[in-house]
């Protein structure tokens, strides 16, 4: 089953394909042909479409946790990287500031919101995606600043 998930203004490609214990290793080969309003999309919108396989007729088993990198959204120069982060449901996603002012980074999705308050660099706070849904994550100190979280099962 191929599932793609895209944001209203994101169109691209980012192939990710998700390790489970014990799986077998297989070799996958695919053409992704991404249309924007019917017409082939450019190839600077190709860095924000999530193409999400999953073995037909199988059960997926997440990754453990503690096999996984802790997924991380860095605000770095008034911007969110990277601008779109696929998680499982459960994951906790930190959210380092490496800006030398202050942000405060929230979401009022309804899927999930939740507001970091304001927060120096250095500092790292965290969030955890307990429900599956597309969450828009802004900073309240400067509006340019948006990105997606899209938690899948």
């Amino acid at each position: 089953m191929l599932k793609m998930l895209a944001g209203h203004r994101w169109i691209g490609v980012l192939l990710m394909c998700a390790a489970f214990a014990g799986a077998q290793e297989v070799t996958l080969t695919a053409r992704v042909a991404l249309t924007h309003g019917g017409k082939p999309a450019e190839s600077h919108e190709a860095k924000n479409v999530v193409v999400w396989l999953t073995p037909e007729g199988s059960v997926v088993k997440p990754v453990s946790f503690h096999q996984m990198q802790q997924p991380r959204l860095v605000q770095r120069n008034k911007s969110f990287e990277p601008h779109l982060l696929v998680v499982p449901v459960g994951s906790v996603v930190a959210f380092p500031n490496h800006d030398p002012f202050f942000h405060n980074v929230f979401s009022l999705s309804q899927a999930q919101s939740f507001d970091l308050g304001s927060y120096p660099q250095g500092q790292t706070r965290k969030v955890t995606f307990n429900k599956e849904g597309k969450i828009h994550v802004e900073c309240a100190i400067h509006p340019e600043m948006r990105m997606v979280i899209e938690v899948a099962k």
